[in-house]
């Protein structure tokens, strides 16, 4: 891909360029005790059977309980029988394993599925997009979004910004900071994710010498530290509730008290949260202050999914490339394809690393689709389709310990935050080789 000097278009490179497209599978059911039934086929595995946990549940009672295996890869949908009953067929006969081309068919038990291509055209143009910062997109609602953070930006209003995990919300919070009037003052970040409920009073407020066990010497909040700059609480969902009170005293009264001092010391910052959970709902729950949450949603911004914005995928690609090289170099228009294919459920944060990584473990000066899909290990596996579902296995592995981690192993606070339901989190689990 390459930069028009006049215009800054995005364009791939090559004598054969061309708008790039992603290219999705919808299965169809036309044959069977659940025609007609439509599903599509997500980035990585997909189990159909009869069991409550498989991705597309059937109920024809020949088929087994996980019968077969799809897989989405770019020139079709890879069948794979999982040792079932009654068997699998294309073109009516058995088979263990078979790449079905667009509008081909296959036959599980009394059933048959016809698999749909879908293309939608990502192409990228200067005209539809919009930086705010160093975040860009060409989605237009989010691009909406953005505008809406540029008008406020320069008020002291205070922003949430919601959006799932990797979606960049500490990127806009500092755009929003580096917008305003107080972009020479600090950029506070406490992140109540990261921190001790016992020591997250002390971070947001400070402490007084002596307060508490290794309280050693007087110690100012990230309230105080900030100035007249902005303070961004990161994870708000994850704030203790007895944490809450105070915090909206701080952002009402503008005052705050440190830890094991009994008066209060003015404030002047301006503040702006982020959280990957839905706080209205668990204001609604009694999880999170109602009077707290209409506090800090004064200007509410949601970030989507990357897999709601697939026409950012090629953008942030170019960008990332183009920024970890100084422009020195550049992804094939192959390689821009694959990336298009994938849903990247670690959102731009996992589009990043795989980037990152294939310009550490390649030297070549176009990355091409193989370069993206090397394992840590270095060795390339055979083939492409081989060397994709490796990356893939690989990444639910490390996203699903990750998640769990994150919610203490709790499967419905994890299956929420993923935008999964319990049973196919529950998959997702067992094909890692993960207990819950």
């Amino acid at each position: 891909m390459e930069r028009d000097a006049q215009t800054s278009t995005l364009t791939v490179a090559g004598p054969d360029a061309q708008q790039l497209e992603r290219r999705t599978f919808v299965l169809h059911v036309v044959e069977g005790p659940d025609a007609p039934t439509s599903r599509e086929v997500g980035a990585g595995r997909m189990v159909v059977g009869s069991a409550a946990d498989a991705d597309l549940v059937l109920t024809d009672p020949t088929i087994s309980r996980r019968h077969v295996e799809l897989r989405a890869l770019s020139d079709g949908v890879l069948v794979v029988d999982l040792g079932s009953k009654n068997g699998t067929r294309v073109g009516g006969i058995a088979v263990k394993e078979a790449l079905l081309p667009p509008d081909g068919t296959f036959a599980l038990g009394s059933t048959t599925v016809r698999v749909e291509q879908v293309r939608e055209q990502l192409a990228v143009t200067a005209e539809g997009t919009v930086r705010f910062g160093d975040y860009l997109t060409c989605n237009k609602k989010l691009a909406a979004q953005l505008e809406l953070l540029r008008r406020v930006a320069r008020s002291d209003a205070t922003v949430l910004i919601e959006g799932p995990t990797g979606t960049g919300k500490e990127l806009l919070a500092h755009a929003v900071h580096e917008t305003s009037e107080r972009k020479r003052a600090p950029f506070m970040v406490v992140d109540c994710s990261a921190v001790s409920p016992s020591l997250l009073e002390s971070q947001l407020f400070g402490h007084k010498k002596g307060a508490f066990t290794g309280a050693l010497e007087d110690h100012e909040g990230a309230f105080e530290a900030a100035g007249e700059g902005t303070v961004f609480l990161d994870e708000l969902g994850e704030l203790p509730l007895d944490l809450q009170p105070k915090l909206l005293r701080a952002l009402e009264a503008r005052t705050i008290r440190r830890v094991g001092e009994v008066h209060d010391r003015p404030i002047h910052v301006r503040f702006v949260a982020a959280t990957n959970r839905d706080l209205k709902a668990m204001a609604k729950a009694g999880a999170f202050r109602d009077d707290l949450y209409y506090r800090v949603a004064v200007v509410r911004v949601t970030v989507p999914p990357i897999a709601d914005r697939p026409e950012d995928v090629p953008l942030l690609a170019h960008h990332y490339v183009d920024q970890l090289t100084e422009g020195m170099r550049t992804l094939s228009p192959d390689a821009y394809l694959t990336l298009s294919q994938y849903d990247w459920p670690g959102n731009a944060r996992e589009l990043r690393n795989v980037i990152q990584r294939a310009l550490a473990v390649s030297d070549k000066t176009e990355i091409e689709p193989e370069d993206l899909f090397v394992e840590e290990s270095g060795d390339a596996p055979a083939s492409f389709h081989e060397a994709k579902d490796q990356l893939i296995a690989s990444f639910e592995v490390r996203y699903v310990r990750a998640l769990l981690d994150r919610h203490r192993g709790n499967v419905s606070r994890a299956a929420k935050e993923a935008g999964l339901s319990r049973n196919a989190l529950y998959a997702l689990m067992k094909r890692a080789g993960i207990s819950g």
